[in-house]
Parts: structure tokens; sequence; C-alpha cells
């Protein structure tokens, strides 16, 4: 018979260790149902940690919700405190267990919490706030302490390492930070915001709504480097000696000194990398590193895992930095996803139909998205329908 004098230690790696816990949660051990239920009701330490390794299982095996930013990157410091000094210590798995999908379960959890503690730093410090949740320009800094900015701030590093806020208005608001490469701090864009950022370098980032940057407070000795969600321009000060990386969760561009865009939203198939200036190399995930020269654009589909270089009037690319969307004789279906990037809305429509339809123009980008939508209807054959917050564009059949 259980009792609780035997779980009153566990950790949440303790719990994704325990095979009739994992089996409680899959549904299939009865005999212990009544008991877990129980403990899950206690409302003190064990049962906070059993509750988060549920929600770690319930996430892996898809009978539970997907795990929120903030959920991950709390669950990883619960387990990173105990798995990095310890090391994972796991019991012999395979004793009661009945069946090849249990086994399976167990090695999706050992491989989540692999993941967890091999990714960077960067990332993890990513997970901390999800640029969806916000309606306003946000600085994380090393604290966690959240700074509210107003749209086309500017977030600049001072040669001590200090965080130096220029706002639109001309106020200026100065952090003190601790002047270290472990110290990162967090610039999140929403939708319809922009804002800059000057590292440490000089290097100068104009970050794209619906966008997330992790940057550290110093470089390393050896290279620079930041973490992307979503999209920025980047002009990078030169330094031979310490090349730039940017990283995705896709992707890897490393530079010298060069001016270029890279798109990688996490809930987009299509990543990219457009080349202004300079010289750029790119590795994605299917392990292939390419070359880009000027003029160039680079995508990776991050599902069938395949790249390709093309030409490109750059400018198409990087002018939502200044406020404007340039677009020559493309098609709308293309123009509405651009639309939808910058506003973080998703927009409905017919890709097929709409993508018969080919724009050339310009659309200032600092109006509303429904003013946005109003100018390009008076140019396309659409009509835009607002209705509960949710946008419909369809071709005009009159």
């Amino acid at each position: 018979m259980k009792n609780f004098e035997t779980y009153k230690e566990y950790s949440v790696k303790d719990w994704l260790d325990d095979v009739d816990f994992i089996l409680w949660v899959k549904k299939r051990n009865g005999e212990d149902t009544h008991f877990f239920n129980e403990m899950l009701l206690r409302g003190d330490a064990v049962a906070e940690n059993m509750q988060q390794a549920k929600k770690v299982l319930q996430s892996i095996l898809g009978s539970g919700k997907e795990l929120s930013d903030i959920e991950k990157y709390q669950m990883w410091q619960n387990i990173a405190k105990q798995t990095t000094q310890q090391g994972i210590k796991w019991k012999n798995p395979f004793v009661r267990i009945g069946s090849v999908a249990s086994i399976v379960a167990i090695c999706c959890v050992v491989t989540m919490l692999w993941i967890f503690r091999h990714n960077n730093d960067f990332q993890h410090f990513a997970q901390f706030l999800s640029v969806d949740s916000l309606q306003e320009i946000q600085l994380v800094l090393p604290d966690k302490k959240q700074v509210e900015l107003s749209n086309l701030a500017e977030v600049k590093l001072n040669t001590k390492g200090d965080v130096e806020i220029n706002l639109p208005k001309g106020d200026h608001i100065t952090f003190e930070i601790n002047d270290s490469d472990k110290n990162m701090c967090q610039l999140i864009v929403p939708g319809g915001k922009r804002a800059y950022l000057v590292l440490r370098d000089g290097t100068r980032v104009s970050v794209h709504p619906g966008s997330k940057v992790v940057f550290p407070i110093q470089f390393e000795s050896n290279r620079r480097r930041v973490y992307l969600e979503g999209e920025a321009f980047l002009d990078v000060t030169k330094n031979p000696k310490k090349p730039f990386f940017v990283q995705t969760k896709q992707m890897e561009v490393s530079v010298l000194g060069t001016s270029f865009n890279v798109m990688a939203y996490p809930k987009q198939n299509i990543q990219s990398v457009v080349l202004v200036t300079g010289h750029v190399k790119v590795k994605s995930d299917n392990g292939e590193e390419r070359r880009i020269e000027p003029n160039q654009c680079y995508t990776f589909d991050k599902n069938a895992l395949v790249d390709k270089i093309e030409t490109v009037s750059t400018e198409e690319y990087t002018s939502w930095k200044d406020g404007v969307l340039n677009f020559s004789s493309e098609p709308l279906s293309l123009i509405l996803e651009k639309i939808s990037n910058y506003y973080n809305v998703k927009l409905h429509y017919d890709a097929m139909k709409v993508s018969s339809i080919k724009l050339s123009g310009k659309l200032d980008l600092n109006n509303s998205i429904d003013g946005t939508l109003k100018v390009l209807a008076t140019a396309a054959p659409i009509e835009i329908k607002n209705v509960n917050s949710q946008i419909s564009v369809n071709i005009n059949s009159k």
C-alpha cells in the first residue's frame, strides 16, 4: 500500500522517474488513482512538484494543454537546480512496465530533460515571456525586472555595461547592471510596435513587431552572440577577431561585419536571411552551411529540412524598419502574410485565390492594421470584414 512517506522528498525529476506516476498520468493505473489524486490535493511542496511533473508528461503525451513559455521557463528552473548539480541518475524504469508505449513515454521524458539541459541559456531566458501576451514593448533585465517602453524606443548598452533607454519624446532612463557576460536582457516587441537595440560593440538591431531578442550585457571573449525569435534587421559592427552570431531555433547566422535581415518566427515553417551588405554564413537544422552574397535571400523550410538561395530586391524585405512595406509585382498572399507578421494578427483568407492577385506599391505601417488594410483594399479587388476581432480578407466579386 502506498503512503505519503515514500514521496515526501520527491522532486520534479523524481516524479518523472516514477513508473506508477507515469502510468497514473496516462490513466492506466486504476489501483493508485485515488492515492495520487489525494496527494495532488495536499497543496504542499510535494504536490506542487507533482503538478509540474504532470504538466511535463501531459505536454509530451498530448493529453494536456501546450505549456506556456513562462511555465516551461519555471519548470526548467525547477528541474535544472536538481539535475545540473547532481546529474540525472535514472532508476531502472523497465522493471514494472508492461507495454512498449510506457517505455516510449519514459524515453520522451529523458529526451525532453536532455534538451532542457543542453539548449543554450539564451533560449531558456527567451521563454520567460510570450510576445503574444503583451500589448506594449517590454525590456526584461537580468533580475527579471520588466520595464514597459513606448513605441520606437531605443535600448542601448553603454561602455560600462549599463542599460540606457532613449524614448521618442527625448526622455532618458539608465539602469546600472553588473558588467558580466552571464547577465542577459530581453527586448520583446508586440504586434504593431517597433524598437531599436544598440549592443555593446555598436551593432544596431531594428526589432520587428511580434519579435524578441535576447542579448548579453557583455559579449564573450571569443564571440558576439544574440538570440532571436521573430524578425530583425542587424547592422553589425565589424570585428574580424570576434565573429557575430545570430541564433534562432532552427538557424545560426555567423558574420564578421555586415547588414542583413533575419526572419525566424517560431510558428512559421519558412525561415529566411536576406543579405544587404557583406557576407554571411547560415547553418540550419539540415546540417548544411551555406554562404550568401549581397542581394541574396536564403530560405529554410524547417518541416521539409530544405533550403535554397535566390536573388531578391532587398528593400522589399527590409523597408519595414522604416515603417514602410514595399512590394513589386508581389502576390497578395505574401503581402497579407507580411502584414500579419507586422501586426501579429491572424488574417483569414484563401491563399490560393488571393495569390493570383499581384500588386506593386507601398504601405504606411505606422497606421493601425485596420487603416493599413483599408488602404490595401483601394488597390486590390478585396473586401475586409472584422467581426469579433476576427479579420477576413475576401475577393470582391463585384
